[in-house]
């Protein structure tokens, strides 16, 4: 909610946003749905809560990015071994979820909980993610992109559509960025996530705000000062800045656009 402020909307072009009613109400606030956010919020609050003592109980044995690496394969495995029969616990109510991974839990602390279909791919971003797993960003991004290719290249396409969640992307958005400083990079994943019906959330809108403001901070001047480059934030010192580069972040930007709209109802 800190970060609420990234969802405010302005210069709304019919380029941009070719809705005609978002185009009439151009002028108007909108705002995020709240109650939507907050509802979010709590279950993955819930789901922290009730993984704790699996993910507690994975730190002595995962102790580097090779632990970490192997442990991606076997949950993988895992998932694609599944007693599908099960799956069907994805279909209850959040609170029945969480009840059930707890007395999961219960019985075996040590060992993954049902149902994998939400366990496994929440362990899989806490490895990557959790302070209790500590790895530089480039093992990081190397790491995400083999659980990544396992997905797109596996028989079951269950596998990608769970695992490949808006948590997930948000990661590879962060990771490609902050190793790669590739716009055309960040651009293809967002086209992915589109073609897939993967919506963004705040994160991404967060994650997307700050780095197209830290581009266009660097490059607001034809030849940018030292100083200035390492001061902006999210620098963008290093891109090669083409003709073609600059159209990759219009059309960055006109996402971003977009999936505000979406997040957002008028006030």
């Amino acid at each position: 909610l800190e970060h609420a402020d990234a969802m405010r909307i302005d210069n709304f072009s019919p380029l941009s946003v070719p809705d005609a009613s978002t185009i009439e109400s151009q002028q108007k606030y909108l705002k995020i749905d709240i109650k939507k956010l907050e509802a979010e919020e709590r279950y993955k609050a819930a789901m922290d809560t009730a993984m704790k003592p699996y993910i507690n109980s994975m730190v002595t044995e995962v102790t580097s990015d090779y632990d970490i690496l192997e442990k991606m394969k076997q949950l993988i495995e895992l998932f694609t071994s599944r007693d599908k029969s099960l799956d069907a616990l994805n279909n209850n109510q959040p609170v029945d979820i969480i009840n059930s991974i707890n007395e999961y839990i219960k019985k075996a602390a040590a060992k993954i909980p049902q149902p994998y279909v939400i366990t496994i791919p929440y362990t899989i971003l806490r490895l990557l993610t959790g302070p209790e797993f500590e790895i530089s960003n480039e093992r990081k991004y190397s790491i995400a992109m083999y659980v990544y290719q396992k997905c797109k290249t596996c028989q079951d396409l269950s596998l990608y559509l769970n695992v490949c969640n808006i948590g997930f992307y948000n990661l590879l958005l962060k990771l490609s960025w902050e190793n790669f400083k590739d716009i055309k990079r960040l651009l293809d994943l967002t086209a992915e996530m589109n073609t897939n019906g993967i919506l963004g959330d705040i994160e991404t809108v967060e994650t997307l705000d700050t780095l197209i403001q830290g581009v266009e901070t660097t490059y607001d001047s034809c030849i940018p000062m030292e100083d200035e480059l390492d001061n902006a934030a999210d620098t963008a010192k290093g891109i090669l800045w083409t003709n073609k580069a600059r159209i990759y972040l219009y059309d960055l930007k006109k996402y971003l656009q977009k999936l505000k709209v979406a997040l957002t109802v008028e006030e």
